[in-house]
């Protein structure tokens, strides 16, 4: 599978006929459920580690403060959560939190109220989690218009 909603609708009709799935890149923390995808499996750990990867990586560069931007959407929902489960265990806090739908079909959304939001809370380590790299480069281009980027 190619992504993990391709490969949870593949696994509709994959399993039916007992064939197996192995996905290279399909991280979705459903598919890890064998009663309901039992010919699934897949090469890659599933979402929540990256969220503690995440944590494990704030605690080792010593960022005591972040803000945290991410998507809404089932990709970057449970990395983002498992995050913000995790940080306080390693001393980081997290004064500011906002989310922003994807905006892949959402050309004409503005995210300038989600990262004024984080603006004011005077993180200088802000966390993106994204569920698509066109939601990405739309954050980091406005978070730059913002002056939120570059060495101080």
């Amino acid at each position: 599978g190619g992504s993990s909603s391709i490969s949870i609708q593949a696994q509709y009709v994959l399993q039916l006929a007992g064939v197996p799935q192995v996905a290279q890149s399909s991280t979705s923390t459903a598919l890890s459920d064998p009663g309901e995808f039992p010919t699934f499996t897949r090469v890659v750990p599933p979402d929540q580690y990256q969220g503690l990867a995440l944590a494990a990586l704030c605690k080792q560069n010593g960022w005591e403060y972040v803000g945290v931007l991410s998507t809404t959407d089932d990709y970057a929902r449970p990395i983002t959560t498992t995050f913000l489960e995790t940080v306080p265990q390693l001393g980081v806090q997290v004064p500011a939190v906002a989310s922003y739908p994807l905006l892949d079909n959402l050309r004409n959304y503005n995210i300038s109220t989600e990262l004024g939001m984080i603006k004011k809370s005077n993180v200088r380590i802000i966390v993106l989690i994204a569920g698509s790299n066109f939601s990405a480069q739309r954050a980091l281009a406005e978070a730059w218009r913002q002056g939120m980027g570059g060495p101080e």
